[in-house]
């Protein structure tokens, strides 16, 4: 078989996404591979059709076990001999993987990096026809990353102890070029075909609302309300505040879901399942959850806090969306988050393998993806570019589909206010952080400025008829636009650019955009069209019906795509069911019957 023959026979497409076909090659001609492609973006496919083609055992290590185990289900789906081996099998279970994997059973064994070096693996590996390693959310390999796994750090020398090496095939949704290059290094890729396919996720339309505490939750419940009928996630940035939000939106009559580190393994593993298998609709979690949960339905993502760096943000709010439908990642930002997770950072705890020089290097990074996060949050620019140029990538996109591109600004010459602040900051000698300039500004009597004598600098009181919030927004104005940076260390200290010299000189004029209208606030479409929608209902309900007598998740049987083909293609026979986009032959012989009487069953009643 080649590629096209697989690709279609296992996994239903005739064409490959943008990007795969040239991975795929590359690892077929014997290369290492680096793969940056979005969520949804198609990045299994790169590594399970070149394991069918080569032939052999093929490694696949995966930080999770809830993705191993739906990796796993769906490659059984369709045909494919694929096991996992980590913490959640029990002895005999363990025991018949390693004796099925010994004798070469599996095409592609996924596994724990926590198992890579034990001896029982070591041991197993001995007797296998390897070529192919692969490694799913390979950021974790790197302490820059936001998702930093000691044990990634022990992939490198698992392939090196193998009896001959393997290609290595790393792949992630979210890594700077910075990030790039330390996952080359840590995992020691030999000359890695590196392919970024873009960052841009065309059907997500971002927004950022910046609310109080007490307005978050009555936006989130008359949000879910619009919303009732689609899949979300609502991410909290505390146990605490998890369990108050679904607590709420139980009260108000919502099945919710939660997940956080603070309950037991079988909790959050069955609150996981009742979401992947659309028994729930809302899942209201902390960061813990969600790396690789492949459902493809989620219509939106609610931060209900802001996340510690645009990466995390990236990743968390690209689990919407992964069908290609619209779908909508919206952002609640207020100062307290930006409190609390500066309080993460300055209390977070340091690992054995990390000395002292390098964790205080890594606070100093956190804090800085922290304060461009902040930024972000604030931004009057389109936040599609904003992420685009944060990860490098420089392709112009069109956007109109985020909240800033589609609301009206005002325009205000800010240069004389920005000329005072900015001297009030080398006047202070660039030695404070932005509540103690604005303090000085507004002329405070506050003892700790009194006591330093900042109430003697020229630019005292120079601008007392501002409000404090007005103030804070142009200084933001002013770091956004360069003008003024703040410094890597816990006091977040002011300091000019050498940009602020022309504005110093009147030789620059600053403008700053304030909103002066929103969108129009109505509900917007997040769902594809569907054609015959009644038929997709009664094509959902089967599929739910099938997954359940075969305890998988629904989405592993046919996707929601798959779906709304059958009901646009309307196939009557099996030779046109295997013209639906994502049906294989394998899915036409376990499914193709039961779905062909059904489409029948609904032209038939349609036609009386």
């Amino acid at each position: 078989m080649n590629k096209f023959e697989v690709l279609k026979q296992y996994f239903g497409y005739e064409v490959f996404r943008p990007g795969q076909e040239t991975i795929i090659d590359g690892i077929m001609a014997g290369n290492d591979a680096l793969t940056i492609m979005p969520t949804g973006g198609g990045k299994s496919i790169c590594y399970q059709i070149p394991s069918l083609l080569l032939g052999g055992t093929n490694i696949v290590v995966s930080p999770l076990i809830s993705l191993m185990k739906d990796q796993v289900s769906a490659l059984t789906q369709v045909g494919i001999q694929a096991a996992y081996i980590n913490s959640s099998l029990s002895a005999e279970e363990v025991q018949m993987t390693y004796t099925l994997a010994k004798d070469g059973h599996y095409t592609l064994l996924y596994v724990a990096p926590e198992q890579l070096l034990t001896d029982r693996f070591q041991q197993l590996t001995s007797y296998l026809d390897i070529k192919l390693v692969s490694i799913d959310e390979a950021h974790c390999v790197s302490q820059w990353g936001q998702d930093f796994r000691p044990h990634y750090l022990d992939i490198a020398t698992f392939v090196a102890s193998l009896p001959s090496r393997p290609r290595v095939a790393a792949f992630t949704a979210t890594a700077t070029e910075f990030v790039c290059q330390d996952i080359e290094s840590r995992l020691s890729l030999s000359n890695a075909l590196k392919t970024t396919t873009g960052f841009n996720r065309a059907n997500l339309y971002y927004k950022v609302l910046q609310l109080t505490s007490r307005e978050k939750y009555p936006f989130v419940k008359d949000y879910v309300m619009k919303h009732r009928n689609d899949a979300g996630i609502i991410y909290c940035q505390t146990r605490k505040e998890v369990e108050s939000v679904a607590a709420q939106l139980q009260q108000d009559g919502y099945k919710v879901g939660i997940y956080h580190g603070g309950m037991d393994s079988d909790g959050r593993n069955a609150n996981q399942e009742r979401f992947i298998r659309d028994e729930v609709s809302i899942m209201v979690a902390t960061n813990a959850f969600g790396m690789g949960i492949d459902k493809s339905n989620v219509a939106f993502v609610i931060h209900h806090n802001m996340p510690k760096n645009i990466e995390s943000y990236y990743q968390e709010a690209g689990r919407a969306g992964r069908d290609g439908a619209p779908a909508e990642c919206i952002l609640l930002f207020s100062g307290s988050d930006v409190r609390t997770n500066n309080f993460f950072i300055d209390n977070a705890s340091r690992d054995e393998r990390t000395d002292e020089k390098s964790f205080q290097d890594f606070q100093t990074y956190e804090r800085q993806r922290l304060r461009q996060m902040t930024t972000y949050a604030k931004t009057k620019t389109c936040l599609r570019t904003f992420i685009l140029e944060y990860f490098g990538d420089t392709n112009s996109v069109t956007c109109d589909n985020c909240y800033n591109c589609q609301s009206e600004f005002i325009e205000s010459d800010i240069t004389e206010d920005a000329q005072k602040i900015l001297s009030c900051v080398y006047r202070m000698d660039q030695r404070y952080g932005m509540i103690r300039v604005i303090e000085v500004l507004r002329g405070s009597k506050n003892k700790v400025l009194l006591a330093a004598n900042l109430d003697r600098i020229t630019t005292y009181g120079i601008l007392s008829s501002r409000r404090k919030e007005t103030l804070q927004e142009i200084i933001e104005t002013l770091v956004e636009m360069e003008y003024l940076s703040i410094s890597d260390d816990s006091y977040s200290v002011l300091k000019l650019t050498a940009e602020a010299l022309p504005v110093l000189k009147g030789d620059a004029k600053i403008i700053m955009r304030t909103l002066k209208t929103k969108p129009v606030t109505q509900l917007r479409q997040t769902r594809m069209h569907v054609e015959n929608e009644a038929l997709f209902e009664t094509l959902r309900t089967l599929r739910l019906t099938i997954a359940r007598e075969r305890n998988v998740p629904a989405y592993t049987v046919f996707s929601d795509l798959t779906l709304k083909d059958m009901c646009h293609k309307l196939p009557q026979t099996p030779e046109a069911f295997l013209n639906v986009d994502g049906v294989g032959s394998v899915k036409m012989e376990a499914f193709g019957a039961v779905f062909i009487q059904a489409i029948n069953t609904y032209i038939h009643e349609e036609r009386q």
